[in-house]
């Protein structure tokens, strides 16, 4: 990925670099999520709570959950996941959700969450785009 730097030296940003000015309505305001958010599995129908986690590379959805809601996607991959008891081999699938009225598609591993509470748990790869306050 490219990321491109501009450097304006002025007082003010807009005299010298008119790339700098505030523009209104040209990027959109991002939705802010919290510690916990409705997650609509838009392959089911069906409304889960999600636990947003900022240290999660990927999401991940609990697997009886999509037993349970006939959800089959197939296994794009199996990846090797750091957990806090250690290291777990997990299958990805890709799933469509709906946050905040924002329709996505983005890759999940299948974990035993069945003792968790929350069945969804929100990574970095669904957080991106959105800002997060935890104490919302």
């Amino acid at each position: 990925m490219l990321t491109a730097i501009m450097l304006c030296l002025s007082a003010t940003p807009e005299a010298s670099c008119p790339e700098a000015a505030p523009k209104t309505g040209s990027v959109p305001t991002p939705e802010i999520l919290g510690l916990y958010e409705s997650v609509h599995l838009l392959d089911s129908g069906v409304r889960v709570t999600g636990l947003v986690d900022t240290g999660a590379e990927i999401s991940s959805i609990d697997v009886n959950l999509t037993k349970q809601l006939k959800i089959n996607p197939p296994i794009l991959r199996r990846i090797y996941v750091r957990t806090a008891h250690g290291t777990q081999q997990r299958d990805i699938i890709m799933l469509r959700i709906k946050i905040k009225g924002q329709i996505l598609q983005r890759e999940f591993t299948l974990s035993d969450r069945r003792e968790m509470k929350q069945k969804i748990l929100l990574g970095r790869n669904v957080l991106k785009g959105f800002l997060i306050d935890l104490n919302r």
